[in-house]
């Protein structure tokens, strides 16, 4: 081996040995926001999900393959059920390593709100509108209605009931997927992933309920 192959290797060896440092040091960062998360807002670990998340067809399980749902996190109260789950999927047949999509799924009592799927608008959901696919827009909201895709199988409903405030909030926000029923609503952010902190998406999905809430 030469003095150049010997120098590249220590300088790669070196480079290993700070990723890992760095990536061992944001798990031990992170395992301690989460369990400052867990007593702050009264969330539990359990091992399974309520059935619900199942029954509605959501598009968090188009992700990829080999779907599993693990780091269950629930929270109970009167007016409804709260889990903060990853979703771990192959991308495609060939990764190794699994991506992750962590989510909040909100179980009501009752039948509370309406049926829609809004999601970052792509070039595929543009070219189903030139084909005659219908997107619900709000010529009022002219960036939201640019940056996401809103469908709903009761328009009416969604063009006299989806709240303003939430359009005016989304506006500011990239990457937001918000999947409706009526007893149940499922939100996450192509951005979250196993390391975000917990505290951050709970709030801001909790706003993004609340906001659906009142609009009814």
């Amino acid at each position: 081996m030469s003095t150049v192959e010997f120098i590249f290797l220590g300088i790669i060896l070196i480079a290993l040995i700070f990723t890992s440092k760095i990536a061992s040091k944001k798990k031990l960062e992170f395992k301690g926001s989460a369990d400052k998360f867990l007593t702050a807002y009264k969330f539990e670990k359990v091992s399974s999900i309520s059935s619900e998340l199942y029954r509605h067809g959501f598009s968090i399980f188009d992700l990829g393959e080999d779907g599993l749902i693990e780091n269950i996190l629930q929270k109970v109260n009167s007016s409804n059920e709260t889990y903060i789950f990853d979703y771990k999927y192959s991308a495609n047949n060939q990764a190794q390593q699994l991506s992750t999509q962590r989510a909040v799924f909100i179980k009501f009592p009752n039948d509370l709100l309406y049926n829609f799927d809004l999601k970052p608008e792509s070039i595929y959901d543009k070219l189903k509108q030139a084909i005659g696919y219908e997107d619900i827009d709000f010529a009022e909201f002219k960036i939201f209605s640019k940056k996401y895709a809103l469908h709903s199988s009761d328009r009416n409903k969604i063009e006299k009931q989806f709240p303003h405030e939430l359009m005016k909030v989304l506006e500011t926000k990239d990457g937001v997927f918000i999947e409706s029923r009526r007893n149940c609503i499922l939100l996450y952010n192509n951005e979250w992933h196993e390391l975000s902190e917990h505290e951050p998406l709970y709030t801001e999905a909790t706003k993004y309920k609340e906001l659906l809430l009142a609009s009814i």
